[in-house]
């Protein structure tokens, strides 16, 4: 008897977590904070930009007003890379040369207890970093071009 009522009251709380993370994404693409992509890939794809912008610090500065701040992403910058990290993922967008940046995924890792999903899903987060990302650059250079490439997890 008590199993069964564990297993109604983690069914409930996984339904509620469930509606909660959709209205969530509603809200955010509602508000142009992130944009529909399928966010299964984020963790097996860089995007790459290649633009006029010739200093990562430009973007760093026009990231530094965006919602990263609101969502509690922290937002790092050091010469030839921007650090975004929230719970226990890690994005970076590094400098690959002359006018080339790439947007990636360092680390994602998900918990489970007993099978049961019970870490942060980061999949939003990721996709307003990316989202956010790609929207500063275009607001610094209208015509920069992006490109994915998948990437190999050892």
């Amino acid at each position: 008897m008590v199993g069964i009522v564990i297993l109604i009251i983690a069914a409930v709380i996984g339904i509620s977590v469930g509606i909660y993370s959709k209205v969530q994404k509603s809200n955010m693409m509602a508000s142009g904070d992130i944009i529909e992509r399928s966010t299964k890939d984020l963790t097996k794809k860089a995007e790459i930009f290649t633009t006029k912008i010739k200093d990562l610090q430009e973007i760093y500065e026009v990231l530094k007003n965006t919602d990263l701040v609101n969502q509690k992403i922290n937002m790092e910058y050091s010469a030839g890379m921007i650090r975004f990290t929230k719970n226990r993922m890690i994005t970076s967008l590094t400098k690959q040369g002359e006018g080339r940046y790439r947007l990636c995924v360092d680390k994602y890792i998900v918990t489970r207890t007993n099978g049961i999903k019970t870490g942060t899903n980061n999949t939003l987060e990721m996709n307003l970093i990316f989202t956010a990302v790609e929207k500063a650059i275009l607001r610094l250079d209208y015509y920069a071009e992006v490109e994915e490439e998948f990437v190999k997890r050892v």
